[in-house]
Order: structure tokens, then C-alpha cells, then sequence
């Protein structure tokens, strides 16, 4: 480990210890020491413990890599003091992750302060979302604030949410639907036997109005975290382009964009087995597989970095800056461009609320990375920031 490592390592230390009010004389003494040796620590220190800052919203952006220590610390403070107010402890929840976030990735770096990009883009209020019915005979649009529609007999769009009763199982001839979500939204649908299912910006699937037989079947094309109901007797299946997952009951992330290298089935509880051509592997939580023209890769991951977007945010680790934009860009439905192709390679680690403007992510990225952002008509540019 380098040095320099070393010494975020045991600053990011010193700041949790603080937060909790567990700072000895010596450690005090070494923590200011070494705030004094740049005024631009010291900014960022005392902003980030300003009670403005934490008004900003910038509470929500990060969550330090490994946080289990300080997290669990405040949980339980929380668990024995219910009483405590909500401000309290976001508070501190805040001050942990932005300071630390600070040490490791903004301090480590030479840079000025740069203002924020003033814009504003928020297309979410008029996505298209549709339910192609009878394969493609019909198309319904859903609105994504509606509070009860019914769309058809046992199929009702309630609260952002498509839900087919347990009474169409009893139908006697199998219709299929497909649900369709535009760049920029997001939906989310309970099938005919309680399998709930998020499908992602830019996606769809094909499933039926209520599944016969002695399998469940649906086709997805983008990005959907599934929560399957167990049913031993007619396992779940995912058809997504050349590649297939089976399960009995679990939740898990399938991705297949057209426009990403490659596509993954990422585990979160139980456990599930992928197939492609002569290729079949089963994994379990916290294991993802990689599919290529030429790869069936099988690794260890945190499945969270995977599935957060259905908790309304975007987690990242040490991801390259071009695989961050292009999320970005489909759920704002922007295009992008890098000025300077090295910029596509450039790391990060934080996470992003996805309901907030598209400037709160360009502000912090810009923070942390020599990279600035601007938006061109309908285009984000990426080009190097100021040294």
C-alpha cells in the first residue's frame, strides 16, 4: 500500500472517530495537523460540517465503499433512541460520508473549486410508457402519476405500478403483454403470480397475462431487478437476447443494453442458474456473470452497486467515468459526448440520487475528477476541467 494510501486510510479513521466523539488528545492533534497542511482540506473540512451544507441535499449523494462500522454505530444509536430527531441523524450519517468521501477521493488530488454548472433537465414527468397489448395489435400509454386506472379486466396501473390480479390465471387462452419504459423513466409491475418486477429506462418485456404450463416465461430487452415468487412446480425464466436465467424464487438484476459491451445477471438473495448455448452455471447472492460475444464470466461483486437504482439511486465502485455518463444519459434521455477520449477511463466511486437534476451529478463528479460538464441542446459534453 502506498503511502499516501496510508495516510487517507488513517485520516478517514480520525474523521469517523470524530463524528462519534471518540477523538483523544493525540488524535486531535494529529488530525488538525494535518488539515493545516492545505487550505483547500481545511475548506472543505469546515463546509462539510456546516449545518448550510447539510441543507444543500448533498447528504444523500455518497456512501463510503465500506461503511459497515460507522453505519452500524449510528443505527444502533438510533435503535436506543428512537426519540432522537430525523435531523439528528442524518446529520451524522452525512458528516461520515462526506467527509470520508473527501479524504479519499477529493483531497487526494490537486484542484480549485469550480461553481456548478447552472442548467436544468428533468424529463421524467413526460416519459412514454406504454403496455403493448394483443403482441403489438395495441398500445396503451400508462401516465406515470396516475393514481388508479383500470386498464382492462383484472389489470389495473396504480401508483407507477402495472398489476395483473391472481385471477387471470383462471383464463383459458394465454395473452401476452409487453411493457415498455422510454429513456428517462422507470416502471414498476406485479405479475399474475405475485412476481414483482422493476423495469429500467429504455427497456421492456414481453410476459404473459398469466402463466399456464410448468414454466413462467418472460423476455426482457434493457435493464429489470426481478423479485420472484416461489413455486417449486413452475420455476421462472428470463429470456434476454442468446442468454436465459432460471429460478424457483429470489430476487436478482438482469442488464442487456444494446449499446453496453457486455451484458450481466447480477444475485441479490437466493439462487439462480444462467444459461447460454453449452454454457450453465448456477451462482449465488453477491455473484454476478458477465456475457459476451466471446465471455461467460462468473465473479464475486456487491450486489447493491447493481440493484440501487430501484431504491431510487445510483451506487458506483471505481467505475469508468464513460459507464457512468451513459447511465446517466438514459435515464436524464440525453446523448453525450467526450471531448477527450481519455476522459472515458477516469474512476469513480459515490453514489447519485436519481430524482434530482442532472447538475447535482455534474457538481459533484466535477469535485471529484479534473472533468467539467456542460450541456449542448440535447447533448452532454465532457471535456477536461481547469488544473
Amino acid at each position: 500500500m502506498h503511502d499516501e494510501e496510508k495516510v487517507i486510510q488513517r485520516m478517514t479513521r480520525l474523521l469517523q472517530k470524530e463524528i462519534f466523539e471518540e477523538l483523544t488528545m493525540e488524535d486531535r492533534e494529529e488530525l488538525e495537523d494535518w488539515l493545516k497542511t492545505d487550505a483547500t482540506r481545511r475548506e472543505w473540512y469546515d463546509r462539510m460540517r456546516s449545518r448550510d451544507f447539510m441543507k444543500e441535499d448533498h447528504r444523500h449523494y455518497l456512501e463510503i465503499a465500506d461503511p459497515e462500522q460507522a453505519w452500524g454505530r449510528m443505527e444502533g444509536d438510533m435503535n436506543r433512541n428512537v426519540r432522537k430527531t430525523r435531523w439528528t441523524w442524518i446529520g451524522s450519517v452525512a458528516a461520515v460520508a462526506v467527509i470520508i468521501f473527501c479524504v479519499t477521493f477529493f483531497w487526494g488530488r490537486e484542484g480549485k473549486i469550480r461553481p456548478p454548472v447552472y442548467l436544468s433537465v428533468n424529463v421524467h414527468e413526460s416519459v412514454l410508457i406504454s403496455l403493448i397489448v394483443d403482441d403489438g395489435k395495441d398500445s396503451i400509454p400508462l401516465n406515470v402519476n396516475q393514481d388508479v386506472c383500470f386498464v382492462e379486466n383484472g389489470v389495473r396501473a396504480e401508483n407507477n405500478t402495472l398489476i395483473y390480479d391472481t385471477v387471470l390465471r383462471q383464463m383459458s387462452e394465454v395473452e401476452h403483454h409487453t411493457l415498455a419504459v422510454g429513456r428517462g423513466g422507470e416502471y414498476r409491475l406485479t405479475l399474475s403470480d405475485g412476481s414483482v418486477v422493476w423495469l429500467n429506462a429504455g427497456s421492456s418485456l414481453r410476459y404473459p397475462v398469466c402463466f399456464t404450463g410448468d414454466r413462467r416465461v418472460v423476455e426482457l430487452h434493457g435493464e429489470a431487478f426481478f423479485q420472484v415468487s416461489p413455486n417449486e412446480k413452475m420455476p421462472f425464466e428470463v429470456k434476454s437476447g442468446d442468454f436465459s436465467v432460471s429460478v424457483l424464487g429470489t430476487s436478482f438484476n438482469v442488464t442487456n443494453y444494446m449499446d453496453e459491451q457486455y451484458a450481466r445477471v447480477t444475485l441479490a438473495t437466493g439462487k439462480l442458474q444462467v444459461n447460454k448455448g453449452e454454457h450453465c452455471v448456477i451462482i449465488h447472492p453477491n455473484q454476478q456473470v458477465q456475457l459476451g460475444s466471446d465471455c461467460f464470466d462468473v465473479r464475486e461483486v456487491d450486489a447493491r452497486y447493481y440493484t440501487s437504482w430501484i431504491e431510487n439511486k445510483f451506487m458506483f465502485d471505481d467505475e469508468p467515468l464513460n459507464v457512468i455518463v451513459r447511465k446517466l444519459a438514459r435515464w436524464y434521455d440525453l446523448d453525450y459526448e467526450f471531448t477527450d477520449p481519455s476522459l472515458e477511463g477516469t474512476r469513480f466511486s459515490g453514489q447519485l440520487l436519481k430524482y434530482d437534476d442532472i447538475t447535482k451529478a455534474f457538481e459533484l463528479l466535477e469535485m471529484t475528477t479534473n472533468v467539467h460538464f456542460t450541456i449542448n441542446q440535447n447533448t452532454i459534453l465532457i471535456m477536461k476541467g481547469k488544473q
